[in-house]
């Protein structure tokens, strides 16, 4: 079967691969979304006009496939910038060295962790040298350009933050790199150390050769990168693209033959983009490993931005900003998505008749759709 998708066709190429017992059911189960998508496996709706009818394939929403992905990614961004104060705001990054990534790749029960951490150390900065709260998104990921497990936090953090004793706005923070970098460092370091004591830190390495690593890292710098922008429209679209969307685009990808796979990264150091080639199966198990749990957020909120203080103060807040409240969006319904993305309504026969819903068509067996 051939792919217009080039990831789907890497799925196609490589089923005798992920769809296994060895394979992480949370990704199996996504892939196997991802290649029903938009085929009677998942059941249709059928609309017609006097003239013309049309079968409308169900969509998968799974985090492997592109498309879904980019609709709910685009919903959760509309909705957060209603919900959101405007005003300027920083982007701080947390990462780790990489001798970490591995262990965090085998003990992934480790990774929902880190968010919590990262927002810990902007809380605790803000209030120890200000007395203020802010408003703080995280964005987990664990991949780098190359696909490797690389496990950091991208936070989206209001530039002011709110006197808790005042209630007055302060408009601007400092945030001193150095001492957010020891925060999270520090606060990792003491997840590793618990984990490892209570043994349940699974590593090929000694107690002991593990406890010298832990010590060496203790001494090591360990980057926290801070950006300003002038509003959150910026961050949002940045750190919302892999959201619920595969950590590659489909346009990096430039060759596909029957062994292998070549993609397009950007290399910081040599700061030139460079090609990367592997195997079909090993872009599948690259790939593969940065799917989350389906029960597991991709997005948390802390401080203001926490769902219960958001809901309490939000009106305030806005206030205080001199701001007024705007009404969340609704949900855009498919054929708006496709009529405000694409300029053209899919519920308009040849005529320009307006189609209406007529029926459903369960699920059919997938057998005959994967041919």
């Amino acid at each position: 079967m051939k792919y217009h998708d080039p990831l789907k066709q890497i799925l196609s190429q490589t089923r005798s691969h992920w769809d296994r017992d060895e394979t992480r059911p949370s990704a199996r189960r996504a892939f196997d979304k991802a290649m029903l998508c938009r085929t009677l496996a998942l059941g249709a709706e059928v609309y017609a006009s006097g003239n013309e009818e049309t079968t409308v394939d169900h969509t998968c929403k799974s985090p492997a496939c592109t498309s879904c992905g980019h609709k709910q990614s685009i919903d959760w961004q509309r909705d957060r910038e209603a919900a959101l104060p405007d005003g300027p705001y920083k982007g701080i990054t947390f990462t780790m060295p990489d001798l970490l990534w591995s262990l965090f790749r085998d003990n992934r029960f480790l990774v929902p962790a880190l968010s919590s951490f990262a927002a810990n150390a902007i809380e605790t900065l803000a209030a120890a040298r200000h007395g203020l709260q802010v408003g703080i998104a995280t964005f987990p990921q664990t991949f780098n350009g190359r696909l490797e497990f690389n496990p950091h936090v991208h936070t989206v953090v209001m530039a002011g933050g709110l006197h808790a004793s005042s209630g007055s706005w302060k408009s601007r923070l400092y945030y001193d790199g150095d001492r957010l970098m020891r925060l999270w460092r520090d606060a990792v370091i003491r997840l590793l150390r618990a984990a490892l004591r209570a043994g349940r830190l699974r590593t090929e390495i000694t107690v002991d050769q593990m406890e010298d690593v832990l010590i060496h890292l203790e001494r090591c710098w360990w980057s926290v990168k801070i950006q300003s922008a002038k509003s959150k429209d910026h961050f949002l679209q940045y750190d919302g693209r892999y959201l619920r969307r595969p950590p590659i685009a489909q346009r990096r990808i430039t060759n596909i033959d029957e062994r292998s796979v070549t993609f397009r990264t950007y290399d910081k150091k040599l700061r030139l983009w460079v090609e990367v080639q592997c195997s079909l199966e090993e872009f599948v198990d690259r790939w593969a490993q940065h799917i989350s749990e389906h029960y597991q957020h991709k997005v948390r909120y802390f401080g203001l931005f926490a769902s219960r203080a958001l809901g309490q103060i939000s009106a305030a807040l806005f206030a205080i900003l001199g701001q007024k409240p705007r009404p969340r969006p609704g949900h855009l319904a498919w054929a708006d998505s496709i009529k405000q993305d694409f300029d053209r309504n899919p519920l308009l026969d040849r005529k320009g008749r307006r189609m209406i819903w007529v029926r459903r068509i369960g699920p059919q067996a997938q057998a005959n759709q994967l041919t």
